[in-house]
């Protein structure tokens, strides 16, 4: 279970901003759909399975998703994958002298009956910084905390520190010293030595976090993932397609094969480098057909004729229920785009439904869908909102404004009672000029 992450000087967040998904004692309101850690993590409350962030456009409501995304792609990715040398793909504020500050980025999470906390410090070159806290029964434990400088003629320097909950070091000392590059994460290169403890963690970030609608692979390419887990997963496929009915109520059957060779068109073979080109022969891997009624009969309508609103639902639907099957944390940008606010608002009830929800999935994301602001769906704690003033972004929580529980909240919203809408006011005679 995810409970809270902080960033710092990273994108459009200069002075930083954190995201609590602990449940918050003023709000005594639907008490069913919270989710209940296990003792020996001695939480302070319970968790909360969802999390809606509201703000104007381009106020930096993505880049609050983005921080956990970064976080997630780089544990996975930076050892394997990241070129030496080429730095750390992190983005800080863009405001001056920025770049001489580390971007920082921290996620609590619990994992069983233990809670850990994990950051980094980066740069455009290096990890400065890493740490990993283990809480077993509520104390804190160092695992491992390492530090990484730029010595003399540019080499990099790095130390690391192991803590008692590291456990026996043996081996793993040297190796992991040795192999961390200083654009690579030491929990990365644990987890790939196969340390107990590091390696729980690197599983928890790579099968528990998947992410919608953020920048990536093509939605072609999430189809087909979807199509993948069908093909494998039998019941699963009854899951989805009772709840594609939802859009398309004369489905009966969605039929998937395999492509022998995937059939894209011929001149993107010269177009793209060799890493874009195996994410799109990907987005080629299946043929997908959906079987619907019509009449007495039925016909095949394939993927490639279907709407953008059908696609999009199509594949976030398998994320959506391996999370609430898996207890995963699933982020989602812009939830409403391309889908009917009917449809948004059923994923999230999904979430707060204890009687589904059963592992304890969770949800984070943003939306401009206002039909939201229900509490009769929404806790006020589980609200939040993005504003940028001065090119800088602030996160804060719908409870700062302490409202009624039975304020109408999508109205106080819109009316700018809360901030995070758009700075109305055209200039008529301006734009007439132009």
């Amino acid at each position: 279970m995810l409970i809270a992450y902080r960033f710092k000087n990273f994108k459009s967040f200069k002075d930083g901003g954190s995201l609590s998904l602990l449940s918050h004692r003023a709000d005594k309101t639907l008490p069913d759909c919270l989710l209940v850690p296990p003792v020996k993590a001695k939480l302070p409350s319970k968790i909360l399975p969802a999390i809606a962030i509201y703000g104007a456009n381009s106020a930096g409501k993505t880049n609050v998703l983005q921080a956990l995304s970064y976080l997630h792609d780089a544990v996975l990715e930076s050892h394997r994958l990241w070129k030496p040398g080429r730095g750390t793909k992190i983005s800080q504020f863009a405001g001056k002298d920025s770049y001489k500050t580390p971007a920082v980025i921290e996620v609590d999470f619990l994992i069983e009956e233990t809670r850990y906390s994990y950051g980094v410090a980066a740069s455009s070159s290096l990890f400065e910084e890493e740490w990993l806290m283990a809480y077993p029964n509520g104390k804190e434990v160092l695992v491992f905390s390492r530090r990484t400088q730029r010595g003399d003629a540019g080499k990099f320097i790095t130390d690391i520190e192991y803590g008692p909950a590291f456990g026996e070091e043996g081996p793993f000392v040297p190796s992991v010293v040795r192999k961390t590059r200083e654009n690579s994460l030491a929990l990365s290169v644990a987890a790939q030595e196969n340390h107990p403890v590091c390696r729980i963690v690197y599983d928890w970030f790579q099968d528990r976090i998947s992410s919608v609608n953020l920048p990536g692979p093509p939605e072609r390419m999430h189809s087909m993932l979807t199509a993948q887990l069908l093909l494998e997963d039998e019941e699963m496929k009854k899951s989805v397609l009772s709840l594609m009915r939802v859009v398309e109520p004369g489905l009966i059957d969605i039929l998937i094969k395999k492509n022998d060779e995937p059939s894209y068109p011929e001149a993107m073979k010269g177009m793209l480098q060799e890493e874009a080109l195996s994410i799109f022969e990907s987005s080629y891997g299946y043929s997908i057909n959906f079987a619907v009624k019509s009449g007495k009969s039925r016909i095949l309508l394939p993927y490639e004729v279907q709407s953008k609103g059908f696609k999009k639902f199509f594949s976030m639907v398998a994320r959506v229920l391996f999370g609430l099957r898996s207890g995963d944390v699933v982020i989602v940008d812009e939830l409403e785009t391309s889908i009917h606010p009917h449809l948004a608002r059923m994923i999230v009830e999904l979430f707060q439904n204890k009687d589904v929800n059963k592992a304890g999935g969770q949800v984070v994301f943003t939306t401009h869908d206002t039909n939201l602001l229900d509490q009769s769906l929404l806790r006020r704690d589980q609200i939040w909102f993005v504003e940028k003033v001065h090119a800088k972004s602030k996160l804060y929580s719908l409870l700062e404004f302490a409202p009624r529980k039975d304020e109408n909240l999508e109205r106080g919203y819109l009316r700018g009672r809360y901030g995070a809408i758009p700075a109305l006011g055209l200039n008529l005679e301006e734009l007439h000029s132009h």
